[in-house]
Formats: C-alpha cells, sequence, structure tokens
C-alpha cells in the first residue's frame, strides 16, 4: 500500500438498478462520448476514465472488473477526462488505485474536476496534458426532508471534506488543510502549469485534442474555455439508467408524500 487509502461510505444500494452492460465499454473508434475501457500493451495498460465517476456513467465495478483484467503488478496509464460525479464513487476508484502493486500514472487528457480531481491523486506520477484543466471545490448534495434530514446532510458534507478529499490532496500536495479548505470554498480551477506549481501534478505533457467532458452550468466558476467546448453528451445506455433511477427516486418520493 503506496499511502492511506481514504474509507468509504456505502450510502444506497443502487446494483439493481444498473445495467451491467456499462463493463468494459470498449469504444476506441473515435466514440465522441462517454465510455471506460482498457487497452493493453507488452509494457502495460491504459485504462480510459472518460465521462462522468457515477452509478450511471463510469462505476468502481467497472474499474474494479478493468483493474482485474489488467492485472494487479502492470504499470497502468489512468487517462482522465471527467467533470466529476459521485463522490462515494470516486472514492472507491481512488483507493482501487491506490491499493495496487503495480505502478499508476494518471494522464488528464482534458479535465479532472470535482471527485475526478481526487482519483487524480492515486497516481504515483500525474501528468498534466498542456492544455488540460483540474478543478476542486467542496462537496455538495441536495436533500428534501426535515431540519433533521438537512442537519444529517450538512454533517455527512463535512466528514467527506474533511475525511476524504482534504487527505487525498495533502497526502499529494503537502499545502495545509486551512489553505487546501479556501480552495476548495473558492471552486480553485488550475491549468497545468498552476496544477504543477500547487503540487496537484507532477509535470505538464502535449497538448491534447481530447474535448473536455463537462456540464458548465454544474459550476460557479466554469472557464469560458469550459463553457464554450464542454460536452455534455454521455452515451445513451447511461442516459436511459439515468431516466430509470429518477423514475425510481419519483415514485419513492410521491409514496412518501402520502406519510407526511
Amino acid at each position: 500500500m503506496k499511502k492511506r487509502l481514504i474509507a468509504t461510505s456505502k450510502v444506497q444500494e443502487l446494483e439493481k438498478f444498473r445495467s451491467r452492460e456499462s463493463v468494459h465499454r470498449a469504444r476506441f473508434e473515435g466514440h465522441a462520448g462517454s465510455w471506460v475501457g482498457i487497452k493493453n500493451a507488452a509494457g502495460g495498460s491504459e485504462l480510459f476514465l472518460y465521462g462522468d465517476l457515477a452509478w450511471y456513467e463510469i462505476t468502481s465495478a467497472d474499474v474494479a472488473s478493468a483493474l482485474a483484467e489488467i492485472g494487479p503488478d502492470k504499470t497502468v496509464s489512468v487517462r482522465i477526462n471527467s467533470g466529476g460525479g459521485d463522490v462515494f464513487e470516486g472514492i472507491a476508484i481512488y483507493n482501487l488505485l491506490m491499493e495496487r502493486p503495480g505502478r499508476v500514472e494518471v494522464y488528464v487528457d482534458a479535465l479532472a474536476a470535482s471527485i475526478a480531481s481526487v482519483v487524480a491523486m492515486a497516481g504515483d506520477e500525474i501528468i498534466m496534458a498542456k492544455n488540460a484543466l483540474m478543478m476542486i471545490h467542496k462537496p455538495w448534495a441536495m436533500v428534501i426532508g426535515t431540519d433533521d434530514d438537512m442537519r444529517d446532510m450538512a454533517q455527512l458534507l463535512r466528514v467527506v471534506e474533511d475525511r476524504q478529499i482534504v487527505p487525498a490532496y495533502q497526502d499529494h500536495t503537502n499545502i495545509s488543510v486551512s489553505e487546501l479548505k479556501k480552495m476548495m470554498a473558492a471552486e480553485t480551477w488550475l491549468d497545468a502549469q498552476e496544477a504543477v506549481d500547487n503540487k496537484f501534478a507532477d509535470r505538464v505533457g502535449a497538448e491534447n485534442k481530447v474535448e473536455a467532458l463537462a456540464r458548465p452550468e454544474m459550476y460557479a466558476h466554469a472557464p469560458k474555455a469550459i463553457a464554450k467546448n464542454g460536452s455534455a453528451s454521455i452515451s445513451e445506455s447511461a442516459r436511459q439508467r439515468m431516466l430509470r433511477r429518477q423514475r425510481e427516486l419519483d415514485l419513492e418520493f410521491n409514496q412518501r408524500l402520502h406519510w407526511c
């Protein structure tokens, strides 16, 4: 184990709402949407995380399956282009990469924002494409319920920030906790050189023509380049999973209204 792992919490069982067709969506024929897949080579393998890290898109189960196929001792190059997603899926992916005995190289091909920036911290070496961006911010959530529910969620968000996100950044950057919290509260966007200067990355790589997979409306201070060029494209299977889950949540919420 290279560094401390970050404790995870199981918030809700979502497996029954997921189709396993998402595992190894190896679309390497120029598909412009979101996908996860691997490319194997003699000296190592590439693991692509292109899209949201969440139950409807790229899951920790997908990554675990891909890493098992690669094997524990091979060098793996993790290529990230993600606007973020679900914090618990992201932390699980981070832990899976951290516990590998083999070398992990992380390449930020276009964007590592929100929880995707935490996943990037699992790299033994982190390389930012010259025109890539990284973003860190405070965790956020939506909740419907009583004042007790609101307080519970606020406490959970504090735990996520203090015990999961900040330690992952601090392990790689050695930036103080207070400074990291200031950067997160401000929703800090870093270009490649700024990421290296602040120790969120180790070196700047070549420029990459990959378009950032992001939805600018999800951020408070998205740079103009993201607002102009960011893509909201996700696969049709992922879109259908999102719609099915939303119907489940709507049904559950409507049922609970009868018991208010």
